[in-house]
């Protein structure tokens, strides 16, 4: 639903949308002025231009929201598939988050949000660790969880350089990242967002 209002409104935000926007002001405003005597005795009558406004903005915006429903729905199909239960998988999973971290960031939450995530269905994420130190232990959660929280689940976590989460989405969509080394070395952390359902 967002993609679709921003591809929406997206016309209107370069030069190129502002002028087919004006040509089909100036078309409807000529329209109603071939149908208007008073139009064509006086140049510019007021209410003609401003029915020809409300009119313009009023097709221009069904026309770009019809372009936008096809936009969307082409890019959905060529970023992933749907199945029947409302879980929808991308063939070349984003990169939702990406982190330097060194042993100085144990168990400090590093906060992202993931706004296509849909509130009250899943995501279903692949947490990878490069550099130095590719061996940590990493936990992703809801934002907002206290520390004792943090350090029960960075403890008991497995230690790898891969490792993969499914994790309930919050009303606010936001996340929070945790990570527990044992070397100082560097360490790349770098999520990626499988897949997210709708419940």
């Amino acid at each position: 639903m967002r993609a679709w209002a921003l591809e929406c409104v997206a016309p209107l935000a370069d030069s190129g949308g502002v002028f087919n926007f004006a040509c089909v002001l100036v078309a409807i405003f000529a329209a109603i002025a071939a149908g208007s005597d008073a139009v064509r005795v006086e140049v510019i009558h007021e209410w003609a231009a401003v029915q020809a406004i409300i009119l313009g903005v009023v097709v221009y915006v069904g026309l770009c929201a019809i372009r936008a429903a096809f936009k969307v729905l082409s890019e959905e199909k060529n970023a992933g598939k749907w199945s029947p239960n409302g879980k929808f998988t991308f063939a070349d999973p984003p990169r939702v988050f990406f982190q330097h971290v060194t042993e100085a960031d144990n168990f400090r939450p590093f906060e992202f949000e993931m706004v296509d995530a849909e509130p009250g269905g899943y995501v279903e994420l692949r947490i990878e660790t490069d550099g130095f130190e590719r061996f940590v232990r990493t936990v992703v959660m809801p934002s907002g969880i206290d520390r004792e929280m943090i350090e029960f689940r960075l403890h008991t976590a497995q230690l790898s350089s891969e490792s993969y989460s499914v994790i309930a989405v919050p009303t606010d969509k936001k996340f929070s990242l945790a990570v527990l080394k044992t070397n100082c070395k560097p360490t790349i952390i770098r999520v990626f967002l499988l897949s997210w359902s709708t419940c």
